[in-house]
């Protein structure tokens, strides 16, 4: 539903310069990504933990703990862009965390000594009260220089659907899950994660009517 909307406006604002690529990201993907910078700004806004959550296993396959995982992934995600606009979500998500760090500025900082970077600004550009405090983060790295648009599209193993995409709304589904990375619920998913969406969702609709 998320792509469709997207291409819904895209549609209709007739937004030439942006695209969607489908793909479902977990830590081995982004690690393959890393050969050099996608993009000038990367936005992450309440989705590191949804890649953190079906990356538990590849983190258990390098020997990992779950925070040394969750740290050198936020660490290699930092590695994709020159600049980031970053929301870390309070408990219980990323709870594992939130237990070892005292703040969302620590965390990101300990992912960018274990990815070798050094941040030139790292400052709040937001904060609200929204399950919990959620700050926006701006992270910047100087020396980062991005992939050229033309070799960005060969990074990403999905279709790119643009604002002329003749493909409609309603035919996505197949598009997204034929998309490389996982799609649909993930292993990991826990019976506490269902009950903590589920609320989400009920949520949702209480705040729709």
């Amino acid at each position: 539903s998320a792509v469709r909307t997207h291409l819904k406006w895209l549609r209709r604002l007739k937004m030439e310069n942006c695209v969607i690529a489908p793909e479902v990201w977990d830590y081995e993907m982004i690690r393959e990504m890393t050969k050099q910078p996608l993009c000038d700004l990367m936005i992450s806004l309440s989705v590191v933990h949804h890649i953190d959550t079906v990356s538990e296993k590849q983190y258990q396959a390098k020997g990992m703990e779950h925070v040394d995982g969750t740290i050198d992934l936020l660490g290699q995600i930092f590695k994709l862009a020159r600049a980031h606009i970053l929301e870390l979500p309070d408990n219980p998500w990323l709870s594992h965390m939130w237990k070892v760090f005292p703040s969302p500025k620590a965390a990101i900082l300990a992912a960018c000594e274990r990815a070798g970077l050094q941040p030139t600004a790292m400052d709040i550009v937001f904060r609200n009260e929204w399950y919990g405090s959620r700050e926006v983060w701006h992270i910047r790295f100087g020396d980062l220089v991005p992939v050229s648009p033309a070799a960005l599209r060969q990074r990403f193993s999905a279709p790119f659907l643009t604002c002329n995409s003749p493909l409609p709304l309603e035919d996505l589904t197949e598009v997204c899950e034929g998309a490389k990375g996982r799609t649909g619920e993930p292993e990991s998913f826990t019976d506490e994660d269902r009950r903590l969406r589920q609320e989400l969702l009920e949520a949702a609709r209480i705040h729709g009517q």
